[in-house]
């Protein structure tokens, strides 16, 4: 084989590596984790799942409580939803979206106190009218977007007492109610989990590949 071959064939498995890697960085990733950790008499959790998506712009978040459960409005320390974002994000704008939009509303203000789990940047609320306690019992899952150039999942940080999401919940059959957290970076991985980039993983998979011909070829 000529050399100017050689090169060609590296030309074209270069532009090939590189399309595909822009394909899978335009791709949703998404990440799920549950609200596992509480101070109450909530029963056996988890209590709600959270999965974020990552788009270009913006981070879809679903948050829904598990079956039993219901969203509580308790008032206090006591949001529906809280989060914390990087401090380059701490200006995104925030949307309730879909059917969410009936019950829940973005909270104004950039500091909402967690009972027992400290304070965080952002929080949903539900809107004035909502029966309190879980007279409602609403358990249509909170949905809103955080949109700001270049956000990303890693953006959404514990904050000081270790608590990357808060909810306050309730048993629907107890009627016991009180704050869930995600704390441990456990399923499948947290926003500090240590994993490759889905174009990392493709360039790996080709590198791999690349390697196994030669082998073969050098047979």
């Amino acid at each position: 084989m000529s050399i100017r071959s050689v090169i060609a064939k590296f030309a074209f498995g270069t532009a090939m590596i590189a399309g595909m890697v822009g394909m899978a960085a335009a791709s949703p990733v998404s990440a799920t984790y549950y609200l596992n950790e509480t101070a109450s008499a909530l029963g056996s959790g988890p209590y709600a799942t959270v999965t974020l998506t990552q788009y270009a712009n913006y981070v879809s978040f679903l948050v829904t409580p598990a079956s039993g459960f219901a969203f509580a409005n308790t008032g206090g320390k006591h949001w529906e939803f809280a989060f914390n974002t990087s401090n380059a994000f701490d200006d995104a704008q925030i949307a309730v979206t879909g059917s969410a939009m009936s019950y829940f509303q973005n909270a104004a203000g950039n500091s909402f106190d967690v009972a027992g789990y400290g304070s965080f940047d952002h929080a949903i609320e539900f809107k004035s009218g909502v029966g309190s306690g879980l007279s409602a019992a609403i358990t249509t899952p909170i949905t809103f977007n955080v949109s700001k150039a270049n956000i990303a999942l890693a953006d959404f940080l514990a904050n000081g007492s270790g608590a990357f999401f808060a909810s306050d919940v309730g048993n629907i059959q107890t009627s016991q109610t009180g704050n869930a957290v995600y704390k441990t970076p456990d399923t499948p991985v947290g926003p500090n989990g240590n994993v490759p980039e889905p174009g990392s993983l493709l360039l790996l998979a080709v590198a791999l590949g690349g390697v196994a011909v030669t082998r073969r070829k050098a047979k």
